[in-house]
C-alpha cells in the first residue's frame, strides 16, 4: 500500500514492480507477494547453493584454487564458471503455450517440457573442453539463470553477492581440505549441498 501511494518517484525494487505494468496492467497485491517470496527463496537458495558449491569445486580441483588464491582478479570470471560447473538450478518444467518443432519433431501445445540447464552448461558444442573446471573460462555462456522471458530476476544481485563473498572465502580456502566427498541433496531441479565436511 505504501509503495502504491508513495514509491512511483522512489525507484526501489519493490516501486518498480509495483509501478511497472505486465501486459498492459498492473501486478495485483498477490501477484506482488508471490514475486516477492520468488524474489526472497530464490535468492537465498541459489547464493547458499552457489557459494558452498564453488566452495567444493575448488578445493575438489586443488589447482583452479591455487591459481585463483594467486590471482583474485579472476573472481568474477570463476563466479560464472562455478554457476556453470555446478549451478544451484539443475532443471526446471515448462508448458507449451503453442506447437513447436524441436529438432524435427512436432510437440503439442500443452506438453510439458522439461529442461536440464546442467545438460546445457556442458554442452560440448557451447563449450569447448566442458568436463573441466576452469575458472578463467571465456566466454562462458552458461545458462544456469534461464533465458529469454524466463530469466532469473535475482541473477545480478546473486553474482554481485557471490562477487562480494568470494574474497572473503578465498582467505578460508587457504587452511581447509575435503575430508570426504561432498553430499548434495537428491533433487532433479535444485542443486544444493547437505554436507561439506572440510
Amino acid at each position: 500500500t505504501e509503495s502504491r501511494e508513495h514509491g512511483a518517484a522512489r525507484g526501489g525494487v519493490i516501486d518498480h514492480m509495483v509501478h511497472t505494468p505486465v501486459q498492459g496492467s498492473l501486478l495485483s497485491d498477490q501477484q506482488l507477494i508471490g514475486y516477492l517470496f520468488l524474489l526472497i527463496g530464490a535468492g537465498n537458495d541459489t547464493t547458499r547453493n552457489a557459494l558452498s558449491g564453488g566452495v567444493a569445486a575448488l578445493l575438489d580441483h586443488p589447482g583452479e584454487c591455487e591459481r585463483l588464491l594467486a590471482d583474485p582478479t579472476l573472481i568474477p570470471q570463476a563466479v560464472e564458471e562455478i554457476l556453470r560447473w555446478d549451478g544451484p538450478g539443475l532443471a526446471g518444467v515448462h508448458v507449451l503455450n503453442e506447437d513447436v518443432d524441436l529438432h524435427g519433431q512436432r510437440v503439442p501445445a500443452g506438453s510439458r517440457i522439461f529442461q536440464f540447464v546442467a545438460a546445457a552448461n556442458r554442452d560440448p558444442a557451447v563449450f569447448a573442453d566442458p568436463d573441466r573446471f576452469d575458472i578463467a573460462r571465456d566466454p562462458n555462456p552458461h545458462l544456469t539463470f534461464g533465458y529469454g522471458i524466463h530469466f532469473c530476476l535475482g541473477a545480478p544481485l546473486a553474482r554481485m553477492e557471490a562477487r562480494i563473498a568470494w574474497p572473503i572465502l578465498l582467505n578460508k580456502l587457504r587452511d581447509i581440505e575435503l575430508v570426504e566427498t561432498p553430499q548434495f541433496s537428491d533433487s532433479m531441479i535444485v542443486r544444493g549441498l547437505e554436507g561439506l565436511r572440510v
